[in-house]
């Protein structure tokens, strides 16, 4: 798998520019945590790849650049949607669609109805669909499918428990550095431009493994000792796209991440 995704030339130069990006516009307190959102934007254009899909939470107080962030990852993503406060329906269209959806804290702080919460929590597993019957004078039931990539602002500590466990969360600070406040439109168009051919190659050329047999021969040790399935299944789509030369941080991170759970649960 390793020397077919370096079949694609253009990516180790791709990857490199796509984290510039993010570094220009957004500061976070992790260095690694660049190159787990660079990893999320490629697995974000191909999500046909994917079973399991990674929710990003941005979390932190007022005036720490969540809704900032939401807007830099929406310029580059694939078949984005920015939305601040929609109805359950309008929600369940726009991710019926196959967008990619961002969902800014004013809808998770104040109006997470337990419509979205189930939405939310069902979407991140591929076949995932919610079936809703409107009282719209038919009274006819619809199905829509909820699966996808989804990126969230917000605070932790109002996100449910359930929600939280499907998102990586990035936390978030007030800036130290000057960073860009602006999308540099232009910079994005090129960028997406050269995503859409990463995504053409990736879906004719990028193998998956679907057994377990499968994943053992590529995962190195740092996810084979992560004793969390959510863990893993938040990862292993960063860990699968990430360019060769940058896998190795992606593991590490997730090992991070394993390992802060586990101190979480010990703490009383």
């Amino acid at each position: 798998m390793s020397n077919s995704i370096q079949q694609f030339e253009e990516k180790p130069q791709l990857w490199t520019d796509i984290k510039a990006y993010l570094q220009n516009h957004i500061e976070l307190t992790d260095e690694r945590q660049y190159d787990v959102l660079t990893a999320w934007i490629f697995a974000d254009w191909i999500p046909e790849k994917w079973d399991t899909v990674p929710y990003l939470l941005f979390s932190g107080s007022k005036n720490t650049g969540k809704t900032h962030s939401l807007s830099i990852l929406q310029s580059i993503s694939y078949q984005s949607q920015v939305t601040v406060a929609p109805s359950f329906r309008t929600l369940l269209h726009m991710l019926d669609s196959g967008c990619t959806l961002f969902l800014d804290e004013t809808a998770v702080g104040r109006q997470l109805i337990p419509q979205f919460i189930t939405c939310l929590n069902a979407g991140y597993k591929r076949g995932s669909s919610i079936i809703i019957r409107f009282n719209s004078g038919t009274n006819s039931i619809e199905k829509f499918n909820v699966f996808g990539f989804k990126a969230i602002a917000g605070n932790s500590k109002k996100i449910p428990a359930a929600l939280e466990s499907r998102c990586i969360t990035v936390h978030m600070m007030q800036n130290t550095r000057d960073v860009e406040m602006f999308v540099d439109e232009e910079q994005a168009r090129t960028l997406r431009a050269r995503l859409l051919q990463w995504r053409l190659w990736a879906l004719q050329n990028l193998t998956i493994p679907r057994t377990n047999k499968d994943l053992l021969q590529v995962l190195p040790k740092e996810f084979q000792e992560i004793l969390n399935n959510r863990i893993i299944e938040l990862f292993l789509p960063l860990y699968l796209a990430a360019d060769d030369t940058e896998k190795q941080v992606i593991a590490e991170y997730a090992q991070s991440v394993y390992h802060s759970s586990q101190n979480e649960v010990k703490t009383p």
